[in-house]
C-alpha cells in the first residue's frame, strides 16, 4: 500500500494546509469550545453547593462529598452526561468543519461557528457508536 500511496506528497500537503489554514481551524473552534466552558461553569454552579466543601474540606469521604450536591447523586449524573453529550455535539460540529474545510475547501463565513446541521449530526452518532462500541469492548 505504501508504494501506491506518495507519501511525501501527502505530508507535505498537510504540513501546508496546516500552516494556510491554522486561524480558520481555531475559528472554528473557538464558539463551541467558549459555550462549552460556559456550559460547564452552569451545570457546576447548578448542581454544586460549594459552601458545603469548604465546611468539609478535611473529611474527604464520599458521604461528605455527596453532601456538598443540591441534587441527588443520579440527578447529578443524568444532568451532568447530558451536558457532557451537549459539548460532545458541538465538538462534533467543529469536526465536521474540519472535514468539509479539508475535502471541499468550504471555508464557512463568520468569526463564531456553532454548526448543528446534518454533517454534525452524523458525525455525532458515528462518535456515539464509536463511544459504545468502546465501551462494550471495554
Amino acid at each position: 500500500m505504501s508504494q501506491k500511496l506518495p507519501v511525501g506528497d501527502v505530508l507535505n500537503e498537510a504540513v501546508q494546509f496546516g500552516l494556510h489554514r491554522w486561524s480558520t481551524v481555531l475559528r472554528f473552534a473557538l464558539g463551541p469550545i467558549l459555550v462549552s466552558m460556559l456550559l460547564f461553569v452552569v451545570v457546576a454552579a447548578v448542581l454544586l453547593e460549594p459552601s458545603s466543601f469548604v465546611a468539609n474540606s478535611d473529611d474527604a469521604t464520599l458521604e461528605s462529598m455527596k453532601d456538598g450536591l443540591r441534587f441527588p447523586m443520579s440527578i447529578t449524573v443524568l444532568i451532568g452526561g447530558l451536558a457532557y453529550l451537549f459539548v460532545i455535539f458541538l465538538l462534533c460540529g467543529v469536526m465536521a468543519s474540519m472535514y468539509r474545510l479539508v475535502a471541499l475547501g468550504e471555508d464557512r463565513r463568520g468569526f463564531f461557528q456553532l454548526r448543528m446541521d446534518g454533517p454534525a449530526k452524523r458525525v455525532f452518532f458515528a462518535y456515539l457508536i464509536l463511544m459504545l462500541l468502546n465501551f462494550a469492548i471495554w
